[in-house]
């Protein structure tokens, strides 16, 4: 579906999760066939958006961009942008 784990996990926020896929070999670098990285989900879905294909999940469209703790958010950010 051109979607990787990290991507999904992504989409959930959960920092603990994402940083135990990094440390198990999961890339920041790859991109879904749109160019968009798994710190684009973690944004997108931030903001209620979710990029997740419907064929997999159901999207929550639109919303404030708060949906995610701030201190989980920033966790999962640092985690993406290293």
């Amino acid at each position: 579906m051109g979607v990787t784990v990290l991507m999904m996990l992504a989409d959930g926020g959960d920092p603990s999760q994402i940083e135990a896929a990094l440390k198990a070999g999961a890339s920041t670098g790859l991109k879904d066939v749109k160019g968009r990285t798994a710190l684009d989900y973690l944004n997108a879905a931030n903001c209620d958006n979710s990029l997740i294909p419907r064929d997999i999940f159901e999207p929550v469209l639109g919303g404030p961009c708060n949906r995610f703790h701030k201190a989980n958010l920033s966790r999962a950010r640092h985690f993406l942008t290293r």
